[in-house]
Parts: C-alpha cells; sequence; structure tokens
C-alpha cells in the first residue's frame, strides 16, 4: 500500500533526490494464516536527511500518517 502526500513528496524529492526511493511512503501487508503483519519502515529515519524545521514537522506529520493507518 502506497500513501503520501503529493506535493509535500514533490517538493521533498526535489530538494533532496536521495529520499527519492522512501518515496511514496509504503506499508507492507502480508496474511501468514490467521496473522496480519504490516511492515513500514518509520518515516522518521528520514530526519538526518533533512535541513529545515519546516522539513522535519513534514516527516512527523508523515510519522503521524503511518501511525494513523496501523491504528485502524
Amino acid at each position: 500500500m502506497f500513501f503520501g502526500k503529493y506535493d509535500e513528496m514533490k517538493k521533498m524529492s526535489k530538494k533532496y533526490p536521495e529520499i527519492v526511493p522512501f518515496f511514496p511512503l509504503r506499508v507492507t501487508v502480508m496474511e501468514e494464516g490467521a496473522h496480519t503483519l504490516m511492515i513500514v519502515t518509520p518515516p522518521i529515519t528520514l530526519l538526518p536527511l533533512v535541513q529545515t524545521n519546516e522539513e522535519r514537522m513534514t516527516i512527523f506529520s508523515c510519522q503521524e500518517d503511518i501511525k494513523s493507518i496501523l491504528k485502524q
């Protein structure tokens, strides 16, 4: 499953090409018998790659979006 805010991802990708492989953000969902597994790379792992507080807030917002998805 892919998700993200297009304008934010486009802006960040243009400024930081090294984070392009991480966009769009992904949640992998697998079923194993009676169990469902969800695998996510936390967006906060990208924090060392961005420079401004505004960009950091965008990363934190993405992190909150993932938490919201996982709570569903």
